[in-house]
């Protein structure tokens, strides 16, 4: 099976949630790891719920924040959370991905598990410039082969913050790809 993941939006907070997608089991988890509790927090409650999952349970863990000790910021300090260390550590995940640090980090393994870094998906410019979607936001698995890698390719960047997936998939079925991209956007009045 091949799996495409990509952070669309923020996920920080309470959430917590497992799935099985034929033989893999997917789980997500919100938050990030702060000093004291607040709304950006990784749930205590979802951490539990998680945690108390067994050894090999979880074939791909989605977080919002990273493995403790991904890099270092400005200041020096190191990156990453050590919850979720913890729960890479104790249910061994074939595959870890993140987004918190809006770079490419990656791949990287701890012990049996992999980890990529997803870059931001649509650039958070505010100097009027066209907010793009960004190389290495989207990550390809297939668990069938064990291939995993960044999308990286130049067509990511035709696409923009206005760009309705929906309505691009409806074109290309009904055979309409070749009008362009422009004719995509939310404002373009297309049905």
């Amino acid at each position: 099976m091949t799996i495409l993941i990509g952070f669309i939006g923020d996920i920080h907070g309470r959430v917590y949630h497992a799935m099985a997608v034929g033989r893999t089991t997917l789980a997500f988890l919100g938050g990030i790891q702060t000093k004291e509790p607040d709304r950006r927090s990784i749930a205590v409650e979802a951490h539990k719920q998680l945690d108390s999952r067994g050894i090999g349970e979880i074939d791909i863990l989605v977080t919002h924040d990273a493995p403790y000790g991904v890099g270092t910021n400005y200041y020096g300090e190191t990156q990453g959370s050590l919850l979720i260390s913890d729960l890479v550590k104790r249910l061994q995940p074939k595959y870890v991905m993140a987004g918190h640090y809006h770079h490419r980090i990656g791949p990287r393994v701890y012990g049996c598990t992999t980890y990529m870094g997803l870059n931001v998906l649509v650039n958070l410019r505010e100097d009027g410039e066209r907010r793009t979607v960004q190389p290495a936001s989207l990550a390809v698995l297939d668990t069938a082969t064990d291939n995993h890698y960044f999308v990286m390719e130049d067509w990511l960047a035709l696409f923009d913050k206005d760009f309705d997936f929906s309505r691009y998939v409806d074109h290309v079925r009904r055979g309409e790809q070749k009008r362009g991209y422009d004719g995509l956007k939310d404002t373009s009045g297309l049905s």
